[in-house]
């Protein structure tokens, strides 16, 4: 009597296995994506509570079809001595805009110094799929040229001057408005004083 063929079996075994590791290889070797999503765009601006602590907001808009998560955001600009990231991810949705806080280096005032601003964006697609795109960014209110003018102003100040601002407040009468005023000392520096810094910082 004839034995039945264990074969067919192992064949069959042996194409689901291979079928299986061809699927696995694609999955580890599809490459990164390098460009940001159709309709996603990136942009820098300040709030007005962002100035004492020197923080900047970048601005990720999502007006594509498909949510995106940002893992990481990189700001760096020629005119601040360190680049800065955001500290942990963000879901931003189809149809949402969210801004992710960094924090401004120090300034950097060198002169004809030539302002290059770019932001890196990693991110993760909802399949998995994961990319970074490094974009220069829409700067609509001018938040890079405003920092770096103020920032550089208050170096060439205090290079010259000593300001000293008063312990206490002192309430005058303006128009029978009361009204509180700070009284600042300004001192003209002298050369043996040495200059003032070479980089702004706070």
């Amino acid at each position: 009597m004839p034995r039945p063929s264990s074969r067919a079996p192992r064949i069959a075994l042996t194409g689901i296995v291979a079928a299986g590791m061809l699927g696995l290889s694609a999955c580890q070797t599809a490459p990164p994506l390098e460009d940001l999503p159709e309709g996603v765009a990136v942009g820098i601006h300040q709030n007005r509570d962002d100035y004492g602590p020197r923080r900047l907001e970048i601005s990720v808009s999502n007006d594509g079809d498909t949510d995106l998560t940002v893992t990481r955001a990189t700001f760096e600009s020629s005119v601040f001595a360190s680049g800065s990231s955001t500290g942990r991810s963000s879901e931003i949705p189809s149809g949402v805009t969210r801004d992710l806080k960094v924090t401004l280096g120090d300034t950097l005032c060198a002169p004809q110094l030539v302002d290059t601003t770019l932001v890196r964006v990693e991110f993760r697609m909802p399949d998995g799929r994961r990319g970074a795109a490094t974009v220069t960014p829409a700067d609509e209110f001018g938040a890079i040229a405003r920092v770096h003018a103020q920032d550089c102003l208050e170096e060439t100040t205090l290079a010259i001057v000593d300001i000293e601002p008063s312990d206490t407040l002192r309430v005058v009468d303006v128009a029978g408005v009361p009204t509180a005023q700070l009284d600042i000392a300004i001192t003209p520096r002298t050369a043996s004083d040495g200059g003032g810094r070479s980089r702004w910082s706070r």
